[in-house]
C-alpha cells in the first residue's frame, strides 16, 4: 500500500488492520482497499462478505449483523463526492455512487426487513468516508448523514468513531433471543383453533395422514391422543423456520410466497390472517445474528419433552458440534474440494445423515466459510456461499427438522437460493419398508404411498429431473395430460412407468387432494440420488438416541435389527 501520512502517537498505538487502513493511498486499487477495510472490520469483531449480491447487483461490504453496507471506490472518483454523476462507474457517466448504495440497501431492504430496522451506508475511497442512515422501513424519506460523517478524513483520532458507528446494531430489529419458543405460544393457541375447524376437510385429513406417515417412517408413532396437537406444532415450527429461510407470508397489500405452505402445512391456507400474524412475529427479530442453532431451541421449547424423550431427540450443544467440524474438516481438505468446485469438478462433500434441527451442518457450513483457504480464495460472497452449498448435505427422516436445518444454512450464507440448499427429508439407512409413505430402497423404483394406501411407483432414473417431477405434478394437478418432453431420456420401459405413475397421481390428486407432492417426491428421493453415487468425503453427525425397545412403531424397530444383523452391526 502507498503510504498515506506519518505515523504519529495515536497512529502507532493502533491494532495493525487499522493501520494498514490508515495508509491507503490514492495509487491503491479497489482490491485492497476493500481487504483493508475488511480485516480492519474482523478486528473488531464485524462480520463483512464482500462483493455481496443483492438484488440490484453487488455491493462492496455487506456487514452482516449490522444493516449497513459499505461502497467501496477507486481513489479519484470521489473527488467531486458521492452525488456527482458517474462516481459510481468507472470512466465517468452514469449513476453517482450515493445513488448506486441508494438501490442496494432499497432492495435489501424490500426483501427482508417488513418494517423496522435503520440501515446504514457508507461510500468511501478508504481515506474519506461519507456515512447516511436510513429511516425506518415503510416510513419512505431519503437518507440522511451520519453526525459529522460527511466528506470526512479517516484519522487516528476517529476510527474508533467509525467503528463503532459500524458495530452498531439497527435499533429497528433485536436478534433473536436465545429461547424464542415463548413468542410463539400465542399463535399455537390461535393455529389449534384454526385446525379444529377444518380437521374433517379432506385437504387437512390428506394432509396430517401424510404427514403421520412420514413420522411413523422415521419410527416415531404419536399417540393417538398427542397426535392433532403435535401435527400443528409441526406445522408451525415449519413455518417458521420457512419465514426465517427468508419465504414472505401474505401480507397487507401483498401476496406471500406458494412455497410456504407446500407439503403437510398446507391446511393452514385456509387461515391466512393466523399466518400472517407468524411471519409478524417472525419479523421482530434479526435471526441472523448471533451464532450457533437457535432452530433447536426454538423445537426444544415447543415439543414437550416426553415427547422429544419418547422419539429420541436429543441435541448436540453447539461447542462440542464446532469443535467436531473443527477437527474433522481440515484445511488441507478444503482446499483440495475448493479446487474441484473452482475447475467445475464434482466435490466430496460433507454429510449429516441425521441432521435435525441443523447443529452439524450449522457447524460444518460455518467451518468451510471461515477456513484458511476460502479466506484467501478472493470468492466473492455469492461464490463463498455456492461452495458451501454445494459441499454441505444432510438428510433426516423428520419433515420438521430438515426445514429448521435450511433456516439455520440460510441464517449463516444470507440471501441464498433455496434450491441450492442440499438438506433433504429421507431415510439415510434406506430400510425397505413396502407398507409405509417411505420410499423402498434397493430396486429401480421409489414408492410412494399416501394416506389411503395408494402406491405412487416412479423410476429412479427419473428422480434427478426436477423439472421434470415439477411439470409431472403440475400437469397432474391440472388435469392435463403429461407434458411432451417429460421423461425424455428415459430407456422405453422406464417411460413408461412415469405415463402410468401420472395417470394415477391425477387420481390420487382428484381423489385426496394436492399441494404436497413435488415437494414430497423431491425430498424423498434425495437419500436414493446420494446412494447412486454423490461422493462424499466427511461425515459429521449425531444419530438419534432411543432404544428399540422403546420405538413407538415396531416395524421400525425390526428392520433396523434385520439392518443390524445384516451388517454385523452388535445391537442388544
Amino acid at each position: 500500500m502507498t503510504a498515506g501520512r506519518p505515523a504519529g502517537a495515536a497512529h502507532k498505538s493502533l491494532p495493525g488492520a487499522a493501520r494498514d487502513l490508515l495508509q491507503i493511498g490514492r495509487g491503491d486499487s479497489e482490491d485492497a482497499i476493500l481487504g483493508a477495510i475488511s480485516k480492519w472490520l474482523a478486528g473488531i469483531g464485524v462480520d463483512s462478505r464482500p462483493q455481496y449480491g443483492t438484488p440490484a447487483g453487488p455491493v462492496g461490504l455487506r456487514l452482516m449483523q449490522t444493516h449497513c453496507m459499505i461502497e467501496v471506490e477507486r481513489p479519484g472518483r470521489l473527488d467531486a463526492g458521492p452525488e456527482a454523476r458517474g462516481s459510481g462507474l468507472p470512466g465517468g457517466g452514469g449513476e453517482s455512487a450515493l445513488d448506486r448504495l441508494k438501490r442496494r440497501v432499497s432492495s435489501s431492504r424490500h426483501l427482508s426487513d417488513h418494517g423496522g430496522p435503520q440501515w446504514r451506508g457508507a461510500v468511501t475511497d478508504g481515506r474519506v468516508w461519507w456515512v447516511w442512515q436510513w429511516p425506518p422501513a415503510g416510513e419512505g424519506g431519503e437518507p440522511r448523514a451520519y453526525g459529522a460523517w460527511a466528506r470526512r478524513r479517516l484519522t487516528a483520532e476517529n476510527i474508533g468513531d467509525l467503528g463503532s458507528i459500524l458495530r452498531r446494531r439497527s435499533a429497528g430489529r433485536p436478534r433473536a433471543p436465545d429461547d424464542p419458543a415463548p413468542q410463539f405460544a400465542g399463535m399455537l393457541a390461535r393455529f389449534r383453533a384454526a385446525h379444529r375447524r377444518t380437521r374433517d376437510s379432506p385437504g387437512t385429513r390428506m394432509r396430517q395422514g401424510l404427514w403421520l406417515e412420514q413420522l411413523e417412517g422415521g419410527g416415531i408413532r404419536p399417540a393417538p391422543q398427542d397426535a392433532d396437537g403435535l401435527f400443528v406444532i409441526h406445522t408451525v415450527l415449519v413455518l417458521i423456520s420457512r419465514l426465517v429461510s427468508g419465504m414472505r407470508a401474505p401480507g397487507r397489500g401483498g401476496t406471500g410466497d406458494e412455497a410456504l405452505l407446500r407439503g403437510f402445512v398446507g391446511w393452514a391456507a385456509a387461515s391466512p390472517g393466523d399466518v400472517c400474524a407468524l411471519g409478524d412475529i417472525v419479523d421482530r427479530y434479526d435471526w441472523r445474528a448471533g451464532d450457533g442453532d437457535v432452530m433447536r431451541q426454538l423445537y426444544m421449547g415447543l415439543v414437550p419433552a416426553g415427547q422429544r424423550r419418547s422419539y429420541g431427540e436429543y441435541y448436540t450443544p453447539d461447542w462440542l458440534a464446532e469443535k467436531v467440524c473443527r477437527d474433522v474438516i481440515d484445511d488441507e481438505y478444503v482446499a483440495g474440494q475448493l479446487r474441484r468446485f473452482r475447475e467445475g469438478g464434482p466435490v466430496e462433500g460433507i454429510l449429516d445423515p441425521a441432521c435435525g434441527s441443523g447443529t452439524f451442518v450449522y457447524h460444518a457450513a460455518r467451518r468451510l466459510r471461515d477456513s484458511r483457504p476460502v479466506r484467501e480464495s478472493y470468492l466473492n460472497h455469492n461464490e463463498v456461499a455456492d461452495f458451501v452449498c454445494a459441499m454441505v448435505r444432510g438428510i433426516d427422516i423428520h419433515p420438521v427438522a430438515v426445514e429448521m436445518s435450511v433456516a439455520n444454512m440460510c441464517r449463516l450464507l444470507g440471501d441464498v437460493d433455496l434450491a441450492k440448499i442440499m438438506v433433504h427429508q429421507g431415510d439415510s439407512l434406506l430400510i425397505r419398508r413396502p407398507e409405509s409413505s417411505v420410499h423402498s430402497a434397493g430396486t429401480g423404483t421409489m414408492s410412494l404411498y399416501t394416506p389411503s394406501g395408494r402406491a405412487l411407483v416412479l423410476p429412479r432414473a427419473f428422480l434427478r429431473d426436477a423439472a421434470g417431477i415439477e411439470k409431472f405434478v403440475r400437469s397432474a394437478r391440472d388435469g392435463r395430460p403429461l407434458p411432451p418432453g417429460v421423461g425424455r431420456g428415459l430407456d422405453a420401459g422406464d417411460a413408461e412407468a412415469v405415463a402410468s405413475a401420472h395417470a394415477e397421481m391425477s387420481a390420487i390428486i382428484r381423489e385426496e387432494g394436492n399441494g404436497v407432492w413435488s415437494w414430497y417426491i423431491r425430498n424423498q428421493a434425495a437419500p436414493l440420488l446420494l446412494s447412486d453415487g454423490i461422493a462424499v468425503r466427511r461425515i459429521v453427525s449425531n444419530p438419534p438416541w432411543v432404544r428399540l425397545s422403546r420405538m413407538s412403531d415396531r416395524g421400525r424397530a425390526d428392520s433396523v435389527r434385520r439392518l443390524a444383523a445384516d451388517l454385523g452391526i452388535y445391537e442388544g
